[in-house]
């Protein structure tokens, strides 16, 4: 039986190798993971926004329900202003939503909160709303 010859370049990777290889894949998870983590907290904000626009409806069902008064001119109480029940979006997935009532604009304002992101609409009596991230 004749023995093979076995060439340098058939034997494998040297532990060298191997290692650039490692660094490389490393160096491109370390550019890679940030990127993935902004796109994650936009996608959580964009879910928030959606979520607040579902609440905004509910918001003008009341307003039309009402005939023509706007949140601000039917919220009473005794130790300050209440909030008409205006029910938080049915799928939630970890946000948890502050109806604020009015502020002293007269503009109704919703807060959505999830971990350290917080979107607060502000539904002005024209029927536009505006958001703000932090």
């Amino acid at each position: 039986m004749k023995k093979r010859r076995i060439l340098r370049s058939e034997r494998g990777f040297t532990l060298v190798e191997l290692g650039i290889v490692m660094a490389i894949i490393a160096i491109l998870a370390a550019v890679a993971y940030p990127t993935y983590q902004g796109m994650r907290e936009r996608a959580y904000i964009a879910e928030a926004k959606a979520s607040l626009q579902e609440a905004r409806v509910t918001i003008w069902a009341t307003f039309v329900e009402h005939g023509e008064k706007w949140p601000g001119q039917f919220i009473t109480g005794t130790s300050g202003p209440t909030v008409p029940a205006v029910p938080a979006p049915a799928a939630s997935n970890g946000w948890s939503y502050t109806m604020t009532g009015v502020n002293d604009d007269g503009d109704f304002v919703v807060t959505a909160t999830r971990g350290s992101t917080t979107v607060k609409m502000t539904l002005t009596s024209e029927g536009t709303a505006t958001f703000e991230t932090t």
